[in-house]
């Protein structure tokens, strides 16, 4: 667990927005309340940065009449929203609003990408949305067979759903 915290520790040093150093920290298994309040405190302003990329790529967007330029900027709103999704639903927010920000970055890449289909099928199942979690999931995973990752999240996403379903008998 010491090796674990000083790489995570080190990666937060070098780039302390990065989502998926966050997400670990925020599931790592042994952390003090500091550690565990670092983390808290870096995902909520990693958020609060995404949310203003988000705003300012808004703007420029608004603001530009290149028709190429805008449509690279949309990626980039496309990004943003994404990201913002990914950190959230995968640790701790308004799970919603990172729902609401998947399905727009998603409409902005045309419902093509499949590792932004498998960020909204993440965020549907932070949401107790499991029916919805294996919908989008299992787009993912349609879109990318031959990722491990995504087949075993929709696996998890299923039993969830298997499992909401029994109890609601």
């Amino acid at each position: 667990w010491s090796k674990q915290r000083e790489c995570l520790e080190s990666g937060f040093a070098e780039d302390p927005n990065d989502g998926d150093i966050l997400i670990a920290m925020y599931h790592f298994k042994n952390p003090d309340t500091g550690f565990q309040a670092k983390a808290l405190k870096a995902i909520e302003a990693s958020a609060a940065s995404y949310e203003e990329d988000i705003k300012a790529v808004e703007v420029k967007i608004k603001n530009t009449l290149d028709r190429l330029k805008k449509q690279r900027l949309q990626w980039d709103l496309a990004r943003a929203f994404n990201q913002y999704a990914w950190l959230i639903c995968n640790t701790t927010g308004d799970y919603q609003k990172a729902v609401d920000y998947s399905v727009k970055s998603l409409e902005l890449r045309n419902w093509e990408s499949a590792s932004y289909l498998d960020t909204l099928g993440h965020c549907y199942f932070a949401a107790k949305d499991f029916e919805k979690a294996v919908k989008y999931q299992q787009q993912a995973v349609d879109k990318d067979p031959g990722s491990l990752g995504m087949r075993r999240q929709l696996k998890l996403f299923q039993e969830a759903l298997n499992n909401q379903r029994a109890n609601q008998g």
